[in-house]
């Protein structure tokens, strides 16, 4: 918790102005930004002997109010539920359990419910009444930590791919062609989230994050802000990492082919260089009920895009399978005819 060197108030971080702010007499503190963070190179290829890094738990009491509470060892950063305090200077931050680097949130919660309110505009199939924002929620302000990765590999592949050609008499001939070849590829930005409260998919349905705006990680940007704690080593997640290295890799090596269709591909990868650095992002916690059953959304801190996990309009859905529907139907009555 810090104080105002003025008046003795709370300070929080202000994403308006990327600076440290006084509650109490708006006295402003300013945060020196340094975009060089560090990044950490690994073997893929080798399995980690990763020490447990989780710092200890949260104490039970408020240091400005006194309140007594229940702390959470995935928590890094926290807020007094009783008195708004800004606890992160209660936490055991090591060397280890710290972050590398962050994006700061770039607006606050009033900010975030409006943008909120505009993101679900543009969903298309949910009822009228949630985009209207005719409905009560609780935002939360929370940084979701992740590992973004840079991972360098070499490929070899052999395949068949082939083409297609129609003939004047309206057949068709197929034209196959033999690849192979070697391609050195890095796979940049590979973002794998590490929190206990949202999975990967919640996790991509709001990105992109722009990672230019990266910073290294300095405590004063929590100060008003939860954070989630890294809840995964780099072992429990190089699985997930290899699954997107492979498409990544496939994908590239066919963008040097012009082709129709695949016959078959192989493809070898070996990992050669590989890094990470541990990031936290900021993100915007929706809760809300609908219709008597509880929802949960994440939108990006940065940009404001809103995920998934939303309620859908039943009617909606069937009018547009319907107009599907006659639309195809329309077409086969028109080319049968």
């Amino acid at each position: 918790m810090k104080k105002c060197t003025s008046c003795g108030g709370s300070l929080i971080f202000n994403p308006s102005t990327g600076n440290l702010y006084c509650l109490n007499c708006g006295n402003q503190k300013e945060i020196k930004q340094n975009q060089n963070f560090s990044v950490h190179k690994f073997d893929m290829n080798v399995e980690l002997d990763e020490t447990d890094t989780v710092p200890k738990v949260l104490g039970s009491h408020c240091p400005s109010c006194g309140a007594v509470f229940e702390g959470n060892k995935y928590t890094i950063s926290d807020i007094c539920e009783y008195c708004g305090a800004n606890l992160v200077a209660d936490f055991s931050l090591t060397s280890k359990s710290s972050p590398d680097a962050c994006i700061p949130f770039a607006f606050d919660k009033e900010i975030a419910k409006q943008k909120f309110k505009q993101g679900l505009k543009k969903k298309w199939f949910l009822p009228n009444k949630l985009k209207a924002g005719a409905f009560k929620n609780n935002i939360e302000s929370v940084y979701v930590p992740a590992y973004l990765m840079n991972i360098q590999s070499e490929n070899q592949y052999y395949g068949r791919l082939y083409t297609k050609s129609r003939r004047s008499d309206g057949s068709t001939k197929t034209y196959y062609k033999n690849i192979a070849g070697v391609e050195n590829i890095i796979t940049r930005n590979i973002t794998i989230e590490c929190s206990s409260a949202i999975n990967q998919l919640t996790f991509d349905n709001i990105k992109p994050f722009d990672f230019s705006s990266l910073v290294k990680f300095n405590s004063d940007y929590l100060l008003g802000y939860s954070v989630e704690y890294f809840d995964k080593k780099i072992e429990d997640v190089k699985s997930l990492v290899k699954e997107i290295v492979e498409s990544d890799v496939r994908k590239t090596i066919l963008r040097g082919y012009v082709y129709d269709g695949i016959d078959y591909l192989h493809i070898n990868t070996k990992y050669t260089n590989s890094e990470y650095s541990k990031i936290i992002l900021p993100t915007y916690k929706v809760s809300y009920k609908y219709k008597n059953k509880q929802y949960v959304t994440y939108m990006n801190g940065q940009t404001g895009k809103v995920g998934g996990n939303l309620p859908r309009s039943a009617l909606k859905i069937f009018m547009f399978v319907l107009g599907i529907v006659i639309g195809v139907g329309a077409l086969l009555y028109i080319l049968l005819s």
